[in-house]
């Protein structure tokens, strides 16, 4: 399983992106716990603080929204997710419908055939560069 993280500035210019592999066995419903979780130790470790992450894990979300962690599996990342937002309060989550979010899609994708993670700081993969000026928050 892969996943891909995006990030822009205010004018929708990226500043970050990685793509990542998850391992395998992992559910869905943590797998997309993770993705949250690791673009904000993502941010984070760039320095892209205050962030705001969007996903297309609306479960996961409104887990994150109410404020407490499932007891299951996922309960853990959930917990860890709501100690950083309360730590962060200019940061958040929201939901997005996949087709506002291709770039992460793309990037999830590529992950999926990486043997290593990659990261770039303010620079496009040329593969993505026609789906992130095509994916532009303030073009959707």
């Amino acid at each position: 399983m892969g996943f891909g993280s995006i990030a822009r500035d205010h004018t929708s210019a990226v500043l970050a992106s990685s793509s990542q592999s998850l391992p395998v066995g992992v559910s869905l419903i943590v797998a997309e716990a993770l993705t949250i979780h690791y673009g904000f130790m993502f941010t984070t470790d760039t320095g892209l603080l205050p962030c705001s992450l969007e996903t297309v894990a609306q479960v996961v979300v409104s887990h994150i929204r109410s404020g407490s962690a499932p007891l299951f599996d996922v309960g853990l990342v959930i917990s860890d997710i709501i100690y950083f937002l309360d730590c962060n309060p200019s940061c958040s989550v929201a939901f997005v419908p996949k087709k506002a979010n291709m770039v992460a899609h793309r990037l999830a994708k590529l992950g999926l055939t990486l043997d290593i993670n990659l990261f770039r700081i303010e620079e496009v993969l040329p593969c993505l560069a026609p789906i992130v000026m095509g994916d532009c928050p303030t073009r959707l």
